[in-house]
C-alpha cells in the first residue's frame, strides 16, 4: 500500500527488506529499480516533498498570505472540477517530459481535493517507477511536472477561502426566513474588518489554532468545533478579566501533587464549562459553595450516560468532605435550530458572568456577528503590535464599531462576580459588576455611515461580481468600496459596546511611556550610567541591535523562571520587555538582557503556582477549589502523610472506549 510521503517525514528511517547499506542516500538507486514506495527512509520520502512542493516563482503568481480578504474575492481563480468519473490517477503519471510549467496549470482546471490527495498518493511509486510527468485529465496534450501538485493544493487553498467568505458575506446580506434583516451597521463593520484582514493566516493573541478563514463559519449556519469555541472563551479571559477569571488547568496526565490543595486559589465559587459531546454543544456549572451541579442543554437532552458518576469520581478527589446534591437545571436559552448550539453554549457562559440576555432566534444572527466582531477585533489588535514599528495603526486598522447588547436583567440566582468558565474568579467582585463606570474604559471605536449609499446592495454586489468572475464578468470595484466606507460627508456615528472593557496587555510603546525611562546623564554620571542611556537611546530609536549570544542567554534565564515566556524580537522597542504568560502581564525590565523585574514579578505574580500550570480534561475543562471550610479541614490534616501522587480518572473515556 502506498503511503503519502509527508507521513514519513519526521520518522525515522525504517527497515526495509531490500535496502542495503550502499543505497542510504543515494536517490538513484531507488529511481527505476523496480522497488515499491513502502516504508521508505527519509532521503526518499525528503525527495518527493521537494518534487511535489510549490516552486518560489509560482507562489509569486498567487496571493501572497498578507492580501486582505476582499482583495482576494476580487482575483480570478482556476475552477476546480469533480469530473473524475473513470480516471484512474496511476494512469495520469507518464514517462514523457513536461511540455508545460506548473505556473501555466493557472490557466488550467484544477482537481478537487479528494483527487488531490490520489494524485499525491500515487506520486511516490511513480517517482520510484522514474515517471517525470503528470498528465492533465481535460487537455490530454498537456504533461505537468510534479511541483504541479504543490500548486493545485494552494490553488484549493485559495479557493476554500474564497467560498467561504463569499458564503459569508452572502448569509450577511440573506433575509428570507429571518424575522429581522441584520443591521446595515454590522455589515460596514464585517467589510472594515475584511478590507484590512489578510486571508492567510492564524487568530492572533488567543493560542488557538484557527485559521482566518475558519472565522467564516460565524458567519453561517455551520456547526462550530471545539476550536471556534475555544476562542471566545479565551478572548474573555485574556486580558480583561486575567486578574480574576482563569482557564482551567488540564489535568489528563498531570499527576496531583500533595501541595496543590494549599497553592491552588481559594476564591473560586462557581466553575462554568462548554461542554461538547460532538456534533452538540451544551453548557455545565459546579457551584462549589451550595455544592450543587447544574446542566444546561440548548436542545433539553439529558447529560450522557455514565458523565455525571464519572463527574462525581473526578470531583471527590479534589473536595471528598463535599457532598454533592443531585443534577439540577442550568437556565439557558431553548434552540430553535439545528446548528446554533455552539453559540448558546458561549451566550449561556456570558449570560452567568455578565448578565448577557440570553439567545433568542429574534437575535439568532445579531450574537454570532457579535462574536465574531469581537474575536476578529481582538486578533487585528494583536496583529498591528507585531508589525514593524514604522507602520501605524491608522495605517493598518480601520476603527471598528461595538454595538450595544440586547438588554436583559441579570441572572437571578447566580451571583454574576463569582462564577468561571473553569473560570477562577478572584476576590474583587467590584471589577466584575457591568456598573456604568467600565465606560469610560470601553474603546469607543466609531465607523461612520454615509446614508447615501446602500452597504447591503454593495455586498451583493460583491457577491455577484465574485461569482460570475469564472464567467470572466465584471469584476466589482475596489475604489466604490473604498470610497463609501471612508466618505467624509453625512456621517452618522455608531454606538459604543456597552459591555467589558478592551484593554490588552501588551507592552506599552507609546511615546510617553518612553519618556519616562529618560536617564539624566549630567556630568559625573558613571559610565555605566551613561551605557545604559546610550542603549535606551537606541531602542527609542529602533536602532537597537540585539547580540544573539547574549539574547539566547537572556531567554534562557526567563525559561527556567517561566518555560511560556514571551518575547517579541521583531520590534527594537520590545527589546526590554516579556510576558508572564500565567497573568498576561508584560514586564518591562531596566535594561535589555536584564530579568530582574520579571523575576521579581514571578515571585510575586498571585498566578505562579502549581494551579496555573495545570489544565483540565480540554481546555475549559472542570476545577473546583477548596471553600474555607476544607481549607481548614486539611491544614488540620497535615499531619497525616499524602501520596506523592494520585492518578485521575478521564471524564471522556471509559475501559469500554479505551481498552
Amino acid at each position: 500500500m502506498t503511503t503519502h510521503p509527508l507521513d514519513n517525514l519526521d520518522s525515522e528511517t525504517n527497515a526495509i527488506k531490500d535496502l542495503t547499506t550502499d543505497e542510504v542516500g543515494d536517490i538513484s538507486l531507488w529511481i527505476r529499480q523496480q522497488k515499491e514506495y513502502r516504508n521508505v527512509p527519509n532521503f526518499v520520502s525528503n525527495e518527493l516533498c521537494q518534487h511535489t512542493s510549490a516552486l518560489p516563482s509560482v507562489l509569486a503568481h498567487l496571493p501572497s498570505n498578507s492580501l486582505p480578504v476582499l482583495q482576494l474575492l476580487e482575483l480570478t481563480t482556476p475552477q476546480v472540477t469533480e469530473a473524475f468519473q473513470g480516471i484512474n490517477p496511476h494512469n495520469l503519471f507518464l514517462f514523457d517530459e513536461p511540455t508545460h510549467t506548473s505556473s501555466e496549470c493557472l490557466d488550467l482546471l484544477a482537481p478537487s481535493s479528494n483527487f488531490l490527495t490520489q494524485l499525491r498518493a500515487c506520486a511516490g511509486q511513480a517517482m520510484l517507477d522514474g515517471k517525470t510527468s503528470i498528465q492533465h485529465w481535460d487537455r490530454r496534450d498537456v504533461f505537468l511536472p510534479f511541483d504541479t501538485l504543490g500548486t493545485w493544493s494552494q490553488i484549493l487553498k485559495i479557493n476554500a477561502a474564497k467560498e467561504a467568505w463569499i458564503g459569508a458575506l452572502r448569509w450577511t446580506t440573506l433575509t428570507t426566513g429571518r424575522p429581522q434583516a441584520i443591521p446595515e451597521q454590522y455589515a460596514i463593520c464585517i467589510l472594515s474588518l475584511l478590507r484590512q484582514v489578510p486571508w492567510n493566516g492564524y487568530i492572533n493573541g488567543l493560542g488557538s489554532a484557527l485559521m482566518i478563514t475558519d472565522m467564516a463559519s460565524f458567519l453561517s449556519q455551520q456547526w462550530l468545533s471545539d476550536l471556534h469555541i475555544d476562542i471566545p472563551c479565551t478572548e474573555i479571559v485574556s486580558p480583561n478579566f486575567a486578574s480574576h477569571i482563569l482557564t482551567s488547568p488540564l489535568l489528563a496526565t498531570t499527576p496531583i501533587t500533595p501541595n496543590y490543595l494549599a497553592k491552588a486559589p481559594k476564591s473560586v465559587e462557581f466553575e462554568l464549562h462548554p461542554f461538547h459531546s460532538p456534533p452538540h454543544w451544551a453548557c455545565l456549572l459546579i457551584d462549589s459553595q451550595a455544592e450543587t451541579i447544574h446542566w444546561g442543554d440548548s436542545a433539553g437532552r439529558a447529560v450522557p450516560a455514565g458523565f455525571e458518576d464519572r463527574l462525581r469520581a473526578w470531583l471527590a478527589l479534589f473536595i471528598p468532605q463535599m457532598q454533592f446534591s443531585a443534577l439540577q437545571d442550568l437556565l439557558c436559552a431553548h434552540q430553535t435550530d439545528g446548528y446554533s448550539c455552539g453559540i448558546i453554549a458561549v451566550n449561556t457562559l456570558k449570560h452567568h458572568l455578565f448578565g448577557d440576555a440570553l439567545w433568542t432566534s429574534l437575535h439568532r444572527e445579531i450574537l454570532q456577528i457579535q462574536e465574531f466582531l469581537d474575536i476578529m477585533d481582538f486578533s487585528e489588535c494583536c496583529r498591528v503590535r507585531m508589525l514593524p514599528s514604522t507602520v501605524t495603526l491608522l495605517d493598518v486598522m480601520p476603527p471598528l464599531t461595538h454595538f450595544s447588547p440586547i438588554p436583559s436583567e441579570p441572572s437571578p440566582s447566580l451571583d454574576a462576580h463569582n462564577i468561571t468558565h473553569t473560570l477562577h474568579v478572584s476576590p474583587t467582585p467590584s471589577e466584575l459588576d457591568p456598573s456604568p463606570s467600565l465606560d469610560a474604559h470601553n474603546i469607543a471605536h466609531t465607523i461612520h455611515v454615509s446614508p447615501t449609499h446602500d452597504i447591503m446592495h454593495m455586498l451583493l454586489t460583491i457577491i455577484q461580481s465574485t461569482s460570475d468572475q469564472d464567467s470572466h464578468s465584471a469584476q466589482p470595484s475596489k475604489e466604490l468600496l473604498l470610497q463609501v466606507l471612508s466618505s467624509p460627508s453625512d456621517r452618522v456615528p455608531g454606538h459604543a459596546k456597552g459591555k467589558r472593557p478592551r484593554s490588552l496587555a501588551y507592552p506599552c510603546t507609546d511615546g510617553n511611556a518612553r519618556k519616562r525611562t529618560k536617564l539624566n546623564t549630567s556630568a559625573g554620571s558613571s559610565k555605566q550610567a551613561v551605557s545604559k542611556h546610550r542603549v535606551l537611546e537606541q531602542i527609542q530609536d529602533s536602532t537597537f541591535i540585539r547580540d544573539p549570544k547574549r539574547w539566547d542567554i537572556f531567554k534562557g534565564k526567563l525559561s527556567q523562571l517561566d518555560p511560556h515566556f514571551e518575547v517579541l524580537e521583531t520590534d527594537p522597542h520590545l527589546a526590554r520587555s516579556a510576558k508572564h504568560p500565567r497573568c498576561g502581564s508584560w514586564i518591562l525590565m531596566a535594561a535589555p538582557y536584564d530579568t530582574g523585574h520579571f523575576k521579581t514579578h514571578v515571585k510575586m505574580c498571585s498566578y505562579s503556582t502549581e494551579a496555573g500550570g495545570m489544565r483540565t480534561l480540554d481546555r475549559f475543562g472542570i476545577l473546583v477549589q477548596p471553600t474555607k471550610s476544607l481549607q481548614s479541614s486539611s491544614s488540620s490534616n497535615c499531619s497525616t502523610p499524602c501520596p506523592s501522587h494520585v492518578a485521575l480518572p478521564c471524564l471522556g473515556l471509559t475501559e469500554k472506549d479505551d481498552p
